[in-house]
């Protein structure tokens, strides 16, 4: 059953719920990221509104929040990669386990794909943990597919994940005639 989701772009004053959420995936599912729980949690307050700020006055980056009624229930990061200017990355992504299986994290990634090739990109990439089988048939059932080999999550980490891609397609030119 899906439930009633918004999906919206996160204000920058509301870098504490980016946080709340940011440390609650660390918590729940630590293998699933390129970051840990320590160095998230290590980062001054300042810092954690900083980075939401610079990525809310940018047309490069787009920080998706997820709310199901009031309630903040997940997020996704999606960012131009800084040496491929038509490929946009996917950071972050999590849905609070409650709303998992509900059409959350189908709307948050369907949300970061739109804006994606509104924006011009062509591509669409993001690491995925090996194993992580709900994830992975989520990317899928969006288009996703795997490129690469296996890779460490982090350097010095025994986890280890794989690249997925989605090709978009071309922007055709508005007719000005």
């Amino acid at each position: 059953m899906q439930l009633p989701t918004t999906i919206r772009a996160f204000k920058a004053e509301e870098w504490r719920i980016h946080k709340q959420l940011r440390l609650a995936a660390l918590v729940e599912a630590p293998y699933a990221y390129g970051s840990t729980l320590e160095a998230e949690q290590l980062r001054s307050d300042a810092l954690w509104q900083e980075r939401l700020q610079l990525a809310c006055a940018t047309d490069r980056e787009h920080v998706f929040l997820a709310e199901v009624g009031a309630e903040p229930a997940g997020l996704l990061w999606a960012k131009f990669a800084s040496d491929a200017p038509q490929v946009v990355e996917l950071f972050q992504m999590w849905v609070r386990p409650v709303a998992r299986g509900h059409g959350v994290g189908a709307a948050l990634l369907q949300s970061a794909i739109e804006w994606a090739s509104q924006a011009g990109a062509r591509c669409v990439n993001l690491g995925v943990a090996v194993g992580d089988t709900p994830a992975v048939k989520l990317y899928q059932r969006a288009g996703f597919s795997f490129v690469g080999d296996a890779h460490a999550m982090r350097p010095g980490s025994s986890i280890m994940a794989k690249n997925m891609q989605l090709h978009l397609p071309a922007q055709l030119p508005v007719n000005t005639f």
